[in-house]
């Protein structure tokens, strides 16, 4: 008769035989380091699965009272979990008595013979207890909520699954972790002793599952929205498969008039051509049913993207008489701006390497300086660093030397009791990394300085037979450091701000050009500062000789700031760099009226004019502090060319000409609800409420703060590339719907550039009525 492998095994070993390692005996087998082959041995095959009840065995029983499996007057003990389930009986089959199993669940016969082994009574019965075990059968778990409510909980492999594929996308995990043994042990030992493995292949159906499912919804909840539509664009390389992928992100206003974010598309492009990116952008937003809605597309400055816009524009002109609003990403015309200065001073590598408390600090950044004094400086900082990293004993030296001048009450150039941190170096590609590290550094150079001087080192050249000159760091290399950070702020703190999701970006676009100009101004003859002005100048010039309508129309929308601060922006921005904006304010003007007439022949109608009570005058705005540096008043006054020719039938001009900000007070201060009061004007001034909804919904960037600081674009990450594009895209686009649903989307998966953006936003805040450069 054909015995299993497991009866074979015990048939052949007998009580006194049988090795039994003690840890074996131990709930916690694991912690005791067991390998596979133990595990193996326990968990048995996918046709004979052991209970864990067979698996535990009883120290105190004494191995003489045991049974002997070979004797034949001895009946075989039946230990297994599964006999739990089952009545056992014998049925005469030719005169021979065949031992059965009747499943107390169903009733149905299976063979009990231990020929047969264990395993499908163990598939069988498991099968049943999820639906068909009596009341009892099932245990239950005492839950409780984060509220301090309490209610049962049963396990449910289906939701287990599913929560594993949203952990898995939402934290960029590998998607086999599912199946990972560590992973299977940890959770039943820690959380649930029920749950089993996943493979990679279920997960995948899962997320592609769950991905379906939201996609269903979220289409339902934009077929229900009322209003128009932003479309933004990007392009997302696979450095490991040299392929490319295609972003079509939606931005529109829900009920609460709450700006909301949605990857809606994740495509897989074959060309990078104009024709292949308009034709996936358009086959993503017809599948949506949303191509009549657009009323801008943000693309980035491909050359290609212009082909793209030209292409699109006849299927998307639908929605306002043919307006549809392209524009470049200012986020990447701000990049391309300051990459020439960041190139000149990237020619001159500056690293300056330290260690303090526990820590060792590497510190690396980028300089410029004058010729001669950058040579020597070059040549200092780079020794210096030899000093330092090349050699344990200096690196420990070093550490010592930090922790010393930690101590209570002796400050040099560094916080009294601060903790050690980690400063990374910074990236050629991303020149935002060039300011923090120099922002970092800012505290410190009394410290590194005091360390290098004191060790007396000769910088000696290879080609020069003297013994060279001592190795000095001096307060005018640490200036020259000073004066960059000071210069790189403001455009790196625009960035920050104008990549913001969740409040409009378009109506301060104007405001930061306006204040970078000055900046460019400013530091035009410095004599540090000069051969990094004037590539950046160039590059000013290139994209902003012909400044977007989008950027004037959302200023002017703003009731601070309107046609007066719109024309001072200008005006001041062509006298910083040289241009002549007064046609382009006048043509501005003009076709701020020519849109406003579109949406009044879409949408008809004339209101009426509201009654005006003066209530409170608002404080100075950012821009109106610009202003009144320029014109010496303190409120930007309603537009005089307007006041003659007011009509009390047109909407915009009696906006233009009604100075709100006396008898608003929700237009005090800086912090403002532009499309709250937008939205509570919407019954005395519709048409002009539905047109100024509609720009201030246009993002100013088409990628968040951390991808428009790089020049090398937005990268799949190598594990990810091995993927089928279906899958990709599924997890793009579920990861953002999940940091959606959470508000989230505006944060940043590196976490110490994360924290840069916050300290950059909350400088932003602290300084914006402080003029055009923010103080050091």
């Amino acid at each position: 008769m054909r015995r299993s492998k497991k009866r074979q095994h015990e048939s052949t070993t007998g009580p006194y035989q049988r090795s039994v390692d003690a840890r074996q005996l131990s709930p916690g087998m694991d912690d005791y380091g067991m390998d596979d082959r133990h595990m193996d041995g326990l968990e048995g095959d996918d046709g004979d699965q052991p209970s864990p009840g067979e698996a535990n065995f009883s120290v105190d029983v004494d191995a003489t009272t045991l049974p002997t499996p070979n004797s034949d007057n001895q009946p075989s003990a039946r230990r297994a979990e599964c006999w739990r389930h089952f009545e056992l009986f014998t049925e005469m089959v030719d005169g021979k008595s065949i031992p059965r199993a009747q499943c107390k669940y169903c009733e149905k016969i299976l063979s009990a013979a231990t020929s047969s082994g264990t395993g499908h009574l163990n598939r069988h019965y498991l099968a049943h207890l999820k639906n068909k075990a009596p009341a009892g059968a099932r245990q239950t778990h005492l839950s409780f909520g984060p509220d301090g409510s309490v209610s049962t909980w049963t396990y449910d492999s289906k939701i287990a699954r599913e929560e594993i594929a949203k952990f898995i996308v939402a934290e960029d995990l590998p998607i086999r972790m599912g199946e990972s043994k560590h992973f299977e042990r940890m959770i039943q030992k820690a959380f649930c002793p029920q749950y089993k493995k996943v493979s990679r292949k279920t997960t995948k159906n899962d997320i592609t599952a769950i991905y379906r499912s939201k996609l269903s919804v979220l289409k339902q909840t934009l077929s229900t929205t009322s209003f128009s539509f932003a479309v933004t664009s990007d392009i997302w390389t696979s450095q490991h498969q040299r392929t490319s992928y295609l972003s079509v992100v939606l931005h529109y206003l829900d009920n609460n008039r709450s700006l909301n974010k949605r990857v809606i598309g994740f495509k897989l492009m074959t060309s990078h051509t104009g024709d292949a990116i308009a034709t996936i952008i358009l086959e993503v937003l017809r599948e949506i049913n949303l191509q009549s809605r657009v009323v801008s597309i943000t693309l980035d400055n491909a050359s290609a993207n212009t082909t793209a816009m030209s292409i699109l524009e006849p299927d998307l002109r639908s929605y306002v008489g043919g307006f549809v609003i392209h524009q470049r990403c200012i986020c990447h015309v701000i990049n391309l701006i300051v990459q020439p200065g960041t190139n000149v001073i990237n020619n001159l590598l500056i690293l300056v390497y330290a260690a303090y408390c526990l820590f060792i600090l590497i510190y690396a950044t980028y300089f410029f300086a004058g010729m001669i004094v950058l040579d020597k400086l070059l040549n200092k900082i780079r020794r210096s660093v030899r000093i330092i990293g090349g050699n344990t004993v200096v690196k420990a030296r070093f550490q010592d030397y930090c922790k010393a001048k930690n101590k209570p009450g002796r400050m040099f150039g560094i916080v009294k009791n601060k903790p050690g941190r980690m400063f990374g170096i910074d990236v050629k590609h991303r020149w935002n990394t060039t300011y923090l590290l120099l922002r970092q550094l800012k505290g410190y150079e009394e410290l590194i300085s005091i360390f290098i001087n004191s060790m007396h080192v000769r910088m000696k050249d290879t080609d020069d037979d003297g013994d060279g000159e001592i190795l000095i760091l001096t307060d005018q290399d640490w200036e020259i450091a000073t004066r960059v950070r000071k210069f790189l702020k403001p455009f790196y703190n625009a960035t920050v701000q104008l990549s913001g999701i969740y409040y409009p970006t378009s109506c301060l676009v104007l405001e930061w050009i306006w204040k970078l100009a000055l900046v460019l101004d400013e530091n035009r003859s410095d004599r540090i500062l000069s051969s990094i002005v004037k590539p950046m100048e160039e590059k000013f010039l290139k994209y902003f000789t012909a400044i977007p309508h989008l950027y004037c129309f959302a200023l002017i929308l703003d009731p601070r700031k309107k046609l007066e601060i719109a024309k001072v922006a200008m005006n001041s921005i062509g006298d910083a760099v040289g241009l002549d904006y007064s046609e382009a304010f006048q043509h501005v003007n003009n076709e701020l009226y020519r849109v406003f007439r579109l949406y009044r022949t879409k949408l008809g109608g004339t209101p009426r004019v509201p009654e005006q009570t003066s209530q409170k005058k608002a404080s100075k705005s950012s821009a109106l502090n610009l202003w009144k540096q320029h014109t010496g008043k303190d409120q930007a006054s309603p537009s005089s060319q307007n006041k003659s020719t007011w009509n009390p039938d047109s909407e915009l001009n009696h906006y233009l000409v009604t100075d709100h900000t006396e008898h608003d007070p929700t237009l005090d201060g800086d912090d403002v609800d532009l499309l709250g009061w937008w939205k509570e004007k919407e019954r005395t001034l519709p048409m002009l409420a539905h047109f100024a909804r509609d720009i201030l919904l246009v993002p100013a960037s088409s990628v968040s703060s951390e991808q428009a600081f790089s020049a090398t674009g937005r990268i799949i990450e190598e594990r990810r590339s091995c993927l089928t594009p279906e899958t990709v895209e599924s997890i793009f686009c579920l990861k953002d719907w999940m940091k959606a649903d959470e508000r989230t989307q505006h944060r940043l998966d590196d976490q110490e550039l994360a924290d840069a953006v916050e300290d950059a936003l909350a400088e932003i805040c602290l300084t914006k009525d402080d003029g055009a450069v923010d103080p050091e």
